[in-house]
């Protein structure tokens, strides 16, 4: 279950944007919030907290939480400059929970690509 679950991380719900001159990055991260990830989605919140977030989160300047099911939307944007900006990030991904309905992919897609087209390109 952890490979279902880890191979969904992957390829639904990361986004890690980087600019090439390192000098600003945002840590992107979409969650499949739907009841078809209700046996995995314990995993997928530890691998948020303990892999991806102690790995990634100071070297960026912005976190982003975004989730789908039935509807997409932003659960958390922020600043990484501060000491409780870590402790916000870990409270919002606790706060998810997979209970939608279904999982719309398609529109999950076009509003992350919305999304990543409205953050400034710098």
């Amino acid at each position: 279950m952890k490979v279902i679950a880890f191979s969904a991380v992957l390829f639904l719900s990361l986004l890690y944007a980087v600019n090439v001159a390192a000098e600003d990055s945002e840590l992107l991260v979409m969650v499949d919030t739907s009841e078809s990830m209700f046996l995995f989605f314990d995993d997928v919140v530890d691998y948020l907290i303990k892999d991806l977030l102690k790995d990634n989160f100071q070297d960026a300047d912005y976190f982003h939480l975004l989730s789908f099911a039935d509807e997409p939307q932003v659960e958390i944007t922020i600043a990484t400059d501060d000491d409780n900006s870590l402790r916000r990030a870990i409270a919002a991904i606790l706060l998810l929970r997979p209970l939608g309905k279904y999982t719309d992919l398609i529109r999950a897609v076009q509003f992350l690509y919305d999304y990543t087209s409205s953050l400034p390109e710098d």
